[in-house]
């Protein structure tokens, strides 16, 4: 199912958004921390992003892939 190229920008913009908070919620939750070691909590945090990443990479090819 071909989906229209605005809805992939969209989708892509909720991810950077979402990536925004997360960034800003890991950073928040290393100053309880200190300088190294992940606590439980941020661990969560990271995995998720790395997951929103992975996706924002996936739906970028995909775009690529379709319109150039």
């Amino acid at each position: 199912m071909a989906r229209s190229k605005g809805n992939i920008g969209k989708e892509l913009y909720n991810l950077r958004q979402k990536k925004r908070n997360l960034k800003e919620r890991i950073s928040q939750s290393m100053g309880d921390t200190g300088p190294h070691g992940v606590t439980g909590k941020c661990k969560g945090l990271q995995q998720e992003l790395s997951r929103v990443v992975k996706k924002e990479k996936r739906k970028k090819q995909k775009m690529r892939r379709r319109y150039f």
